[in-house]
């Protein structure tokens, strides 16, 4: 499930509850960029979680046939996101458990 340029806070190990950036994925490999210190690290994939995405947040697809595409989420209904998508600002209603948002430069 994981992609590259999403965001993720990490559940276990000396990172424990910081939110980071995933920069490369290998296998169950890991790199993710910390946030709070802008150092990369490596983790497993069992030890991080998406970052759940509100309301305009940008996002990217984890599974599916839309697996890595991006978008806006425009709307949120029960466990349903409503997201505009970027590459033909198609509509899609899709479960928010597919969703992570999307990092930005900041």
């Amino acid at each position: 499930w994981v992609v590259e340029d999403i965001m993720v806070r990490v559940t276990s190990g000396p990172h424990e509850d910081q939110e980071a950036v995933v920069k490369h994925v290998d296998g169950d490999s890991i790199t993710i960029l910390l946030k709070s210190t802008k150092q990369q690290v490596s983790v497993s994939k069992n030890q991080i979680v998406a970052v759940l995405a509100k309301k305009k947040d940008r996002v990217k697809m984890l599974r599916s046939d839309l697996r890595g595409l991006t978008g806006v989420l425009i709307g949120i209904d029960g466990s349903d996101g409503i997201v505009k998508m970027d590459d033909n600002l198609d509509i899609k209603i899709l479960d928010m458990s597919s969703l992570a948002k999307l990092a930005t430069a900041d």
